[in-house]
């Protein structure tokens, strides 16, 4: 009789390992696998942004000083950031900013470069990044969670013909 319950009990247990490696996996791995998702997209929003912002700006250090003073430059800076952020979901990025640095004394001060006066010692760009976060949205989190909210901006010294 004791032998037929083991058999009995053995085939009771038959397949629990298969069970509890599916919740295993369930449980553990899919929020990581999830996790994994999110930080790719948003390394790849910055490095793709990071790389527009630096394409922008050095195009701007080199344009000519008279499409820099007559915002052709510019107008043409900001649409290289368009274009190359084109793929991004909408509303991840904000308006990008071109700014000339000129010399006020000892420092450099950024503002919107001027039509005329003196050429501009530096040139920046700049854009404000906001990669949503789907999983902290789904757990019920803050505003200020659900978003990765990132600055991306470079300086480049004016060297323009």
């Amino acid at each position: 009789m004791k032998h037929e319950f083991a058999l009995f009990r053995r085939q009771l247990q038959r397949g629990s390992v298969a069970v509890e490696a599916a919740l295993c996996i369930t449980f553990i791995l899919l929020p990581l696998v999830f996790s994994v998702f999110i930080l790719g997209k948003f390394f790849w929003y910055y490095t793709t942004s990071q790389k527009a912002i630096h394409d922008a700006t050095f195009y701007m250090a080199r344009a000519p000083l008279a499409d820099v003073q007559g915002q052709g430059a510019g107008v043409l800076a900001m649409d290289i950031i368009k274009q190359e952020t084109a793929d991004f979901m909408p509303d991840t990025l904000t308006e990008p900013a071109i700014a000339c640095g000129y010399t006020t004394g000892n420092s450099v001060r950024f503002r919107p470069c001027l039509t005329a006066g003196n050429p501009p010692v530096a040139v920046s760009a700049s854009i404000n990044l906001i990669v949503s976060n789907p999983l902290y949205a789904a757990m019920g989190h803050s505003a200020t969670m659900r978003e990765i909210n990132v600055f991306i901006g470079l300086e480049m010294p004016y060297v323009g013909r």
